[in-house]
């Protein structure tokens, strides 16, 4: 038995036919528990897993690592696959109690505590924004008199974007203070703090099967993931292959996971850079996991490889670990667009969208349902799925969508 954890977005993203592939490998799955999931995953992919295990409040349950032991006792478990941010620590956790082969906590733990991050980034003579570990107030004083405003403040353990905050000045500095900013942070004790940067964000995605990094895909940021969660849509489109600035990304990206962060043999991975208008690359955050919210779609319509499937292959023993390029399949440009829900009532929205470009436009959102502002950058209510010839086409095509959603929806 194969255990896979993974949420429903990401499993019914893929279709039933690529699915049944792994049927032999007798995989059980490990998911959220929700009517609209449960419903959605049993009507879109019905007896392709052979057990499916439900969990209520799913990245913070923590009867999800018992339940793994639970069935290491029941069953011959041959490997479990951590999919999200969720479960990067408690797969290690688990594993390593198991004496089964994966990433080690103590490499595990750089992916995700976000001050272990950048002080390895720091050993290693990797560029980073200034930071600092906040615990209490004054530590927060100290760092603003030192790097000046704005500034992020964001959990070490956080995944999401949730509960990360911009500072801009000191009017709202007392008004975050107010709320207990610091006080009141009783699951993360303690807070990261670091300088904003005025520079372009850009996402690298990929997957190292065998200790061999296969793909590696290069993409803009179209807006932040920061602002997407405060009513901004978000986009972002892969670079050209002919941009100089791919090259200089992947030549940096290769090093940072190949010599600073110790990958598992078969892995994912998300890798987010500032890069400022001296074209100076600094790291902002390293995880071992896909990205989210349709990456592995638009890493699949310029790459020709669907990235999630293949390292799930591999962790299946399914895969050779060489990836074959099928450019049959590639577009030049691929990008996608996720739209935000508005603190309303949503009344209605556009049903089809036969705009050029646009490969798949979903709505998740609900008639008649009472929306609030996002808390995490994952809850969008639409998104799109395109693909150009040019980046500058694109970043129009993003525009002009989100545009043309906005005067199509009608909010109450």
């Amino acid at each position: 038995m194969i255990i896979l954890l993974a949420p429903e977005k990401l499993i019914t993203s893929t279709s039933k036919e690529q699915w049944d592939a792994l049927r032999d490998c007798d995989i059980t799955l490990f998911t959220s528990k929700s009517e609209t999931h449960i419903e959605e995953l049993n009507n879109q992919l019905g007896d392709v897993f052979n057990r499916v295990e439900y969990f209520d409040d799913y990245p913070n349950n923590d009867t999800v690592e018992v339940r793994l032991l639970d069935y290491a006792r029941k069953y011959k478990v041959k490997n479990i696959i951590p999919m999200t941010e969720a479960d990067i620590l408690r797969v290690s956790r688990v594993k390593e109690k198991l004496m089964m082969d994966g990433m080690k906590y103590s490499d595990a733990i750089q992916f995700r505590d976000k001050i272990a991050m950048k002080e390895l980034a720091t050993q290693s003579n990797i560029n980073i924004p200034q930071f600092r570990r906040i615990k209490h107030t004054i530590d927060l004083l100290e760092f603003i008199d030192e790097v000046g405003y704005p500034i992020i403040i964001k959990p070490i353990l956080g995944r999401g974007s949730l509960n990360t905050l911009l500072i801009s000045d000191q009017s709202e500095l007392i008004k975050i203070l107010n709320a207990g900013l610091i006080s009141n942070t009783s699951r993360y004790p303690d807070l990261l703090a670091e300088e904003y940067l005025d520079a372009t964000i850009y996402h690298i995605d990929g997957v190292q099967l065998n200790n061999q990094i296969e793909v590696m895909s290069v993409s803009r940021y179209v807006n932040t993931c920061l602002s997407f969660v405060g009513g901004s849509y978000l986009g972002s489109y892969t670079l050209d292959f002919q941009n100089p600035l791919r090259n200089d990304l992947i030549r940096f990206t290769s090093h940072i996971l190949t010599k600073v962060f110790p990958l598992h043999k078969n892995s994912l991975f998300h890798v987010e850079v500032f890069v400022d208008k001296q074209n100076k690359i600094s790291l902002c955050e390293v995880a071992c996991r896909i990205g989210g919210n349709g990456i592995n779609d638009e890493v699949r319509l310029q790459q020709g490889i669907d990235i999630k499937m293949e390292y799930i292959k591999a962790e299946c023993g399914l895969s050779s670990g060489y990836i074959k390029l099928n450019k049959q399949n590639c577009h030049p440009i691929a990008g996608r667009l996720l739209i935000p829900p508005k603190e309303a009532k949503l009344i209605s929205f556009p049903a089809v969208c036969d705009k050029p470009g646009v490969i798949k436009y979903q709505v998740r959102g609900k008639h008649g349902r009472d929306y609030k502002k996002m808390q995490m950058s994952n809850d969008e209510i639409a998104n799109f799925l395109l693909v150009s010839g040019n980046e500058n086409e694109m970043c129009e095509k993003i525009t002009t969508l989100s545009r043309w959603f906005d005067e199509n929806v009608v909010w109450e």
